[in-house]
């Protein structure tokens, strides 16, 4: 049998393993995160109500100004680590035992840029992801690249922008830039028995029907069984049968035939 203290020693293995990845998770989120300029910190000393601050603003220079201690560099540590260095600081002549709790109240914001209906800075909040960061920005424009994303981490700007994924997380600070197609690729053209023919722009979720209907419809002599579509995709490059449901894709060309009758 299994003396007690094995058993113990057991289990605190077994639940050292089970927290493991959500420390390691911890740590690359924003608990590791690094003070920057813009962001609004909470600072309170436990028993001395004159030197915390409910709210305290990282001015652009990285500083912050703080009771008895006057202006503090705040900007490129951790939450924990300012704890720290403040602690020594009032240790220092002015409190024998002082305890320090720092939190970060708001973030800086981060910012989306290119093929997004509404570019700008939004306000970070924890768990903010790229999809959650275009949805804020107002989602994809119609010329947007969904496949070329790219993100420039304001924790490493020597780095430049890379690829990154929709369900990645973002940090505050970071710049998120949507590629966008070039307006060529974002027209398809409609010919044959319709009343005005030509290029239109193109939009999500155009049908067939719905580009022959931008194009004025269909003419008194049109057959709509004589329906092709010639797509810049399609290897052969040649004209195929569509419906009137049938999707359009950006480029393509739309012939309407002409009734026999």
């Amino acid at each position: 049998m299994m003396d007690w203290n094995m058993k113990r020693l057991c289990w605190v293995i077994l639940c050292l393993l089970l927290i493991a990845p959500h420390i390691a998770a911890a740590a690359t989120g924003t608990e590791a995160y690094r003070i920057a300029p813009g962001d609004l910190l909470s600072i309170h000393v436990f028993g001395e109500e004159d030197l915390s601050l409910d709210q305290a603003r990282v001015g652009a220079n990285g500083t912050l100004s703080f009771p008895l201690l006057g202006e503090i560099e705040a900007s490129g540590v951790t939450a924990r680590e300012l704890e720290i260095r403040l602690t020594n600081m009032l240790r220092n002549g002015y409190l024998r035992k002082p305890t320090v709790s720092v939190s970060i109240l708001e973030y800086r914001p981060f910012y989306v840029n290119g093929g997004v209906r509404s570019p700008g800075g939004y306000s970070y909040t924890e768990g903010m992801t790229v999809e959650k960061a275009v949805t804020l920005a107002g989602g994809f424009s119609e010329s947007a690249a969904r496949d070329e994303i790219m993100i420039q981490r304001a924790a490493d700007l020597e780095q430049g922008a890379v690829p990154i994924a929709l369900n990645a997380r973002i940090q505050p600070g970071d710049v998120i830039s949507i590629g966008e197609k070039e307006l060529s690729s974002l027209q398809f053209f409609v010919r044959g028995e319709v009343k005005t023919p030509g290029a239109y722009e193109y939009r999500d979720g155009l049908t067939i029907e719905k580009a022959i209907a931008l194009a004025g419809g269909f003419t008194s002599r049109a057959s709509k069984r004589k329906i092709n579509v010639t797509r810049d995709s399609d290897p052969d490059q040649r004209p195929k049968r569509e419906r009137l449901t049938a999707p359009v894709e950006p480029g393509d060309i739309i012939s309407v035939g002409q009734s026999i009758f």
